[in-house]
């Protein structure tokens, strides 16, 4: 696991990095599934993209 980076003598932890970068691969996983029209399959889409984010952060933080 990556340590902690000093930024202006505040520490921030990697996951920080791993949160950012999971949000820019969601935001294009998100456009495809809209233009795709597969979010209306579900019955709570906001459920779905919630679990998709975690997934997608998930995979991010463990392949580091």
């Amino acid at each position: 696991m990556p340590k902690d980076i000093a930024i202006a003598g505040v520490y921030i932890t990697p996951f920080v990095g791993f949160y950012f970068a999971a949000f820019l691969v969601f935001l294009a996983v998100r456009f495809l599934l809209a233009r795709s029209r597969i979010e209306q399959a579900f019955w709570r889409p906001e459920l779905a993209e919630t679990g998709l984010f975690l997934i997608i952060l998930s995979l991010i933080a463990r392949l580091s």
